[in-house]
Order: structure tokens, then sequence, then C-alpha cells
């Protein structure tokens, strides 16, 4: 449980933490996606020596251990607040996250740049795929503009669909009816497609959609994130890399033998890699692609259906 001095003093320590570091130079980079989207080879191409790395900061099991599990149901297996909400129990978690409280990853897990500089305090650079749909409350409540990674539904859940960490999501685990978040509104305005999730395919692609749909129908204007298509990644890749170098001002060069490696998770679990996107979708038959796409239909995401 989160007391209510403890949140107080997040929300000093954050506000604190941004009027003493307030350059972009010092504002955490923050990476967020979906599960088998690009996001852990992103960050492998972004890291930067003088960074500390925050890997997956709000999986359900991270923030059971960190704050218990009344809060990490509220939070919710599919984590969701609505952007104007105020809750200021989760503002204290983040808060203290944002502000480099909580190194979570530096002993939970054996990736390389985890382990190479743990003590690293000039920057965060955090990897999350199970952030998309706080992204508007986030941005709201503090100073931060993370990049959205989209990579296609196809490719996503063709990855998922060989990936072993995924077989029980959709035959003996409904995402959805887990689900017990404090907010509800998103999944009941998109109860019609939920409810008619029949098989493995249409629960990852309802995932993936949910996860996805009004972020993307944001005005560009309004939008405080910013939004990085993997297919535009995969096709040229070294603009698009020193690009986001320059938004936020890292100060790497692009390595080329590195962008063409796959991701570290990658290595560890399948054959997989960055330029695998029209190979993953080509993985799926014509009956599974007609199912993501009717999933897209459903959502209007007209630029997968």
């Amino acid at each position: 449980m989160i007391y209510p001095a403890k949140i107080a003093y997040y929300r000093v320590l954050y506000h604190l933490h941004h009027l003493l570091l307030h350059q972009n130079t010092s504002s955490p980079v923050i990476i967020s996606g979906t599960t088998r989207g690009g996001t852990t080879w992103l960050m492998e191409q972004l890291y930067h020596k003088d960074m500390q790395v925050i890997w997956e900061p709000t999986k359900y099991e991270t923030i059971t251990r960190h704050c218990g599990e009344t809060f990490a149901k509220a939070l919710g297996v599919i984590p969701y607040i609505p952007e104007n909400a105020v809750w200021d129990e989760a503002f204290a978690y983040f808060g203290q996250l944002l502000s480099g409280g909580i190194a979570e990853g530096i002993n939970s897990t054996s990736h390389p740049l985890l382990l190479s500089n743990p003590f690293a305090k000039n920057r965060l650079l955090m990897k999350c795929c199970y952030i998309n749909l706080l992204l508007p409350w986030l941005c709201r409540n503090f100073n931060i503009r993370p990049i959205l990674l989209v990579r296609s539904p196809f490719a996503v859940i063709a990855s998922q669909l060989r990936h072993p960490g995924f077989r029980e999501i959709g035959t003996t685990h409904n995402l959805f009816a887990l689900n017990q978040s404090k907010y509800q509104d998103i999944f009941l305005r998109y109860e019609a497609p939920i409810k008619a999730i029949r098989t493995q395919t249409e629960m990852l692609a309802n995932w993936w959609a949910i996860q996805h749909v009004e972020l993307l129908r944001y005005p560009e204007e309004e939008r405080k994130w910013e939004v990085v298509y993997y297919e535009d990644l995969f096709e040229d890749t070294e603009v698009w890399i020193n690009r986001l170098y320059d938004k936020y001002s890292i100060s790497n060069q692009f390595d080329k033998h590195r962008s063409e490696r796959p991701s570290s998770t990658s290595y560890f679990f399948i054959a997989d890699s960055f330029k695998s996107e029209v190979s993953d979708r080509n993985q799926l038959n014509p009956g599974l692609i007609s199912e993501v796409r009717n999933v897209m239909s459903q959502y209007n995401i007209s630029r997968y259906s």
C-alpha cells in the first residue's frame, strides 16, 4: 500500500527533479509498445552508456512487488487510466519511477544492458510493453514525451504465436476476463468485439487493437507522444534512428552492425530479427490474416483492416 505521506513526498520529489534537471538531456526516454513489437530492439539502439535501463516497470508482477496486489489489480492486467483521472496512488508510483526511485530490472533479468552500467544516474531509458493505455494520463501528469512504437498487428501476432511465452494467452488465459482494473470505460466501449472473441488469434488481435485504437486517433498536433512505425524503421533505419537521437538529445552514432542484429530477447527465445517485418506476416496463413483484419475492422483501424 502507498500511504498519503508517501504520495505527497513523491509528488514533491518529481517536481523538484524537473526543476533541477529540466533540460531534455535529463528527461527519461520512454519506449512504449506491444510485446513482440520491437521495443527491446529500439531500446538497444537508443541506449547510451550514461543511461540506466528500467525494464518493464508496469508488469503485473512488478507492480505487485512494489505496491501490493490491491494496487496491481486496480491498475489491471491490461493497465489503463483515463487521461483526466485523478489517482494519487498511481501518481505516487509513477512519480517515484520517473524520478529514478525504482531501479526495476537491475537484478530481475539478465539483459546485458541492465548489467553494463547499473549505477548510471544521468538519464533513464525505460522500455515498457504495458503502458500504451496509460500514455495520455502519464503525459498529462508528467513532463515526458514517450516514443510509441507501432508494429503491424499481423507481424506482432505472427511473432507471438511462435513464442513459447504466449501459448496460454487466448487458450487457457482470457486477458480481458482476468482484467479487473479500476477503470473499465475503454473496455466497455469495445465490449462487442471483446465478447466475440473465439480463437487465440482473435484474442491477440483484440489485445493489439485495444492498446492502439484511441492513441492513433489523437490529432497529431495534440499528441504528447512520438509515434514511430516499425515499418518506417524497417525501410529507412539509419534516418529514423538518427532522427530519434536528435529529438531526444542522445549522443550516439548510428551503428549499422548493431541495427541489423535481432534484439537480445529474440536471441534468447526464437529465431527472429528486426528485418523480419515481411516474413513475420507471411507466417500467418490466409485464414489467420482474415481473423486479424476482421478485428481491426471492428475497431475501425483502417491502416490494418
